[in-house]
């Protein structure tokens, strides 16, 4: 058995390292993400069909060309608000310390709670 297929499923990181390196293939990869999606999902049902059901000359040409487009599915789009933020979670609103002091106090000089009745069934 030969080792080249075993080197040539690196192509898929080879393909992601590249992409991820150029920002213009980042946003050509961005704009059409379902698109590229699709072709990296079509790449990975080649590559496994190549390796293990399709046999000879059309079996390697499909392990060939699909194991580097598998490197596409790893891809998400990317959430641009416009607002320049890096996307990262929301800031939580602003808590008025003084309406919190209030109420905490007000609960803690009502004193101690009675305890519950327990509850009996009625026959």
């Amino acid at each position: 058995m030969s080792p080249l297929p075993w080197l040539w499923l690196a192509s898929p990181f080879v393909l992601i390292a590249v992409i991820s390196r150029d920002p213009n293939m980042r946003d050509l990869v961005s704009v059409h993400h379902r698109r590229c999606r699709a072709i990296g999902w079509v790449g990975v049902a080649g590559m496994l069909l190549g390796a293990t059901v399709v046999g000879g000359v059309c079996g390697t040409l499909l392990f060939g060309f699909g194991t580097p487009l598998a490197g596409l599915v790893v891809w998400m789009p990317r959430e641009d608000r416009g607002d320049g933020g890096d996307g990262g979670p929301e800031d939580p609103p602003p808590q008025d310390w003084d309406d919190f002091e209030r109420a905490f106090w007000s609960y803690v000089s009502r004193g101690p709670r009675r305890p519950r009745r327990p509850r009996t069934p009625v026959a």
